[in-house]
């Protein structure tokens, strides 16, 4: 997966049938880091996947990173069952929970 900053807060992730917006914002105290793809969300620690599940959005959480690059080499530690469903389940890296959350067909 390739990685395309167009802002130091804003990056593009691509890669083949990979197309995903990812963000890691400075909140002074912490940064909220996540990857919004077309079907779903990964991001850290400030997520909180009972608000995801309760509106069907699949979602999974990578926690301890402080960038971008750490959302996708570190395992997935939480995730809804809508995301579990696309495969983007405990265990798999942020990137590899990115790549099931771009196929739309799942």
């Amino acid at each position: 997966m390739q990685i395309e900053y167009l802002s130091p807060d804003h990056a593009l992730l691509t890669g083949p049938g990979v197309f995903a917006d990812a963000y890691c914002l400075d909140l002074g105290v912490a940064r909220l880091i996540f990857a919004k793809s077309s079907a779903g969300f990964v991001g850290c620690g400030f997520f909180d996947l009972a608000v995801f599940e309760k509106l069907s959005i699949p979602a999974a959480k990578v926690t301890g990173i402080f960038t971008i690059e750490d959302l996708l080499k570190s395992p997935v530690s939480a995730a809804t069952p809508a995301a579990v469903l696309r495969g983007a389940k405990t265990g798999v890296t942020g990137e590899e929970a990115i790549r099931r959350l771009c196929i739309s067909d799942r």
